[in-house]
């Protein structure tokens, strides 16, 4: 690189890759970013900021004071009618015009963790200790109070609706039986098709208590902790026909809602990050499909350090492409987002970091994620605040050498253009030398009203007034050193996606003079 002549640092679509902060931070492609907070990597592959969330229909909700929506599902009638239910503060509501109408309280309940399920019309809710719940359109009632109950319904903490009954583990007592209900009758527990089966004799590595279950291509999947189980034959009558087909060992669920169905795949959160089901039953290698690759030991010291189990919510949204891991009650953890439309080389995920924090997470059939928090407040993925409230976008740079990390940098000047809306007061700073201490300049984005630093004396705005103009934006550099990284914030007010960096330097002495 000759020291005479200008070198030109070039990133098109700046961290197309998401995050990572994995691999060395000298050799990190410059695909990558360091941070990118309250991000998505948007449908033209640019990193860009994610939607807010809006209340739901009139917006009102209910005030829960210090409890927290901590279950949100949809009934699904079985003339196609749906509902949006949800649990808080020792009760189940309903949403009806935007406020929740109260369908059962229980002030004797010690929690609010249910999970509920769709079952052949009804919607039957588990907790652990609990009397499980039947809700059939109008009201809510014990299973063991419902007309033809049959046998003893286990008070069961996990619950799965597949291949036409219903299938319960986890009680207070029992971590190692699976115990399923008759054909079509969620309240028969005994006679019929229903039954159970223990897998204590099929573990290989001692006893491994069960944490989830999941139906997949026609086997039933049960996840322990450090242990995945595969049967078949749950399809037809699992009393006589539950055959096992594989144990995994070494790698399971952290807890009941940390697993979700991907396309033809199962995401699951593990002691050692986000795995994917689909290679582990082909390769039997977890090592191989570590979703969460990129941000491994950042995500893995969250859940080790503190065990969450059930604080680890999950949520997919095919819509969006997105596969979140939100941990519930657990203050200043991000809530991670994995981009599932485009999988990496390596079949990890692009991996953005969110601020905000629910406490549930669910997708409906008009396939809007829908998020409940603390207060009883709820709404859907849209919009561009958090109900009223701004957030801001934060894209970091890898450290960037020119080419030659031996050799100081002059830096010049940079140009930047961005994709999207106008009207965000855009703060562009940069860093040298893995130094904490940064320079930093503001260019506001208006059509109208244009910066000191902005069309008048550094840069150039080209506004068309729709939502994907571009913004051409050059400013100077100051400081000089052998790597620098370039970070772009902005509270978010519309649709602003990065879409190229040039970073103009002069080259110095080598760090050897």
């Amino acid at each position: 690189m000759p020291v005479s002549t200008l070198a030109t640092v070039t990133v098109k679509a700046p961290g197309y890759r998401g995050v990572n902060t994995q691999d060395s931070p000298v050799t990190l492609s410059p695909d990558f970013a360091l941070e990118a907070v309250n991000a998505v990597v948007d449908n033209s592959g640019r990193v860009a900021p994610r939607l807010g969330w809006e209340r739901l229909e009139d917006g009102t909700n209910v005030d829960l004071g210090s409890s927290s929506i901590t279950c949100i599902h949809e009934y699904v009638d079985v003339d196609g009618t749906t509902e949006i239910l949800c649990v808080g503060n020792k009760s189940i509501y309903k949403l009806v015009g935007g406020a929740l109408t109260t369908l059962y309280t229980d002030a004797g309940w010690t929690g609010d963790d249910w999970k509920a399920v769709n079952f052949n019309g009804y919607v039957f809710f588990f907790q652990r200790g609990h009397d499980p719940l039947r809700y059939d359109g109008s009201t809510v009632a014990l299973v063991s109070a419902t007309a033809g109950y049959a046998g003893s319904v286990p008070l069961a903490h996990e619950v799965l609706s597949a291949y036409g009954r219903l299938w319960v583990a986890d009680t207070s007592s029992d971590k190692v039986t699976i115990t399923w209900s008759d054909t079509l009758l969620g309240n028969k527990w005994s006679g019929g098709a229903a039954g159970s089966v223990s897998i204590s004799s099929v573990l290989t590595k001692g006893v491994r208590p069960i944490k989830a279950l999941a139906a997949f291509n026609g086997y039933l999947v049960i996840f322990c902790d450090k242990a995945i189980i595969v049967y078949q034959g749950a399809a037809s009558d699992p009393s006589t026909n539950l055959a096992l087909v594989e144990v995994i060992d070494g790698v399971g669920a952290v807890g009941r809602d940390a697993i979700q169905t991907i396309g033809n795949d199962i995401f699951y959160v593990s002691d050692t990050g986000v795995r994917s089901l689909g290679r582990l039953i082909t390769e039997k290698s977890p090592p191989i499909w570590d979703i969460s690759k990129n941000v491994r030991d950042d995500l893995n010291e969250v859940i080790r350090d503190n065990l969450y189990g059930d604080d680890v919510k999950t949520a997919y949204s095919d819509f969006h492409g997105l596969f979140l891991v939100t941990f519930r009650n657990v203050s200043e953890q991000p809530t991670y987002a994995f981009d599932t439309k485009n999988p990496l080389e390596d079949n990890s995920r692009k991996a953005t970091t969110w601020t905000l924090q629910p406490t549930s997470m669910a997708v409906d059939s008009n396939r809007r994620l829908l998020f409940g928090f603390a207060g009883g407040k709820m709404g859907a993925y849209a919009g561009h605040s958090d109900d009223g409230d701004t957030y801001r976008f934060v894209y970091s740079s890898s450290w960037l050498d020119a080419g030659d990390a031996s050799r100081y940098k002059i830096l010049k000047n940079m140009s930047a253009i961005l994709i999207g809306s106008g009207g965000a007061d855009v703060l562009f700073k940069w860093f040298v030398d893995f130094d904490k201490r940064s320079s930093s300049r503001v260019i506001e984005l208006d059509s109208s009203s244009f910066s000191e630093y902005s069309i008048a004396e550094y840069s150039i705005g080209e506004y068309s007034g729709d939502r994907d103009a571009a913004w051409k934006v050059k400013l100077p550099l100051s400081k000089y050193g052998r790597v620098f990284r370039i970070v772009i914030e902005f509270n978010v007010v519309g649709p602003l996606s990065i879409q190229q960096l040039d970073v103009f330097v002069k080259p110095g002495r080598t760090s050897l003079q």
